[in-house]
């Protein structure tokens, strides 16, 4: 398993580090997306809806049986790890020469 820490969906599978493997991490992420100029007061007011969804009782519950883990972030955050993650994978793109392929 690619993640930090272990997933509660399959506690009993230890991440890539705890088997003696090297320090990586990676995950498959989920976000919701506006387009550029869409109001602050409209993305925060949708972005505490969606929060307010994924991080409820029965829907939070099943997301977890499914090794996915909510966050609810603001999109101020939501923003930051995206820049992250584009950051981060354009190095290892560039690193392997992956081309894209039309």
């Amino acid at each position: 398993m690619l993640s930090r820490e272990r997933l509660p969906a399959a506690a009993e599978v230890p991440t890539i580090t705890e088997d003696g493997g090297p320090a990586l991490e990676s995950a498959t992420w989920m976000m919701v997306l506006a387009p550029a100029g869409v109001p602050a007061e409209i993305t925060n007011r949708l972005s505490r809806k969606i929060a307010d969804i994924v991080l409820a009782g029965e829907v939070k519950d099943r997301l977890i049986e499914w090794a996915i883990i909510p966050s609810g972030w603001s999109p101020d955050r939501t923003g930051r790890f995206l820049a992250d993650e584009i950051a981060r994978w354009a190095g290892v793109i560039k690193a392997a020469g992956v081309k894209p392929e039309l």
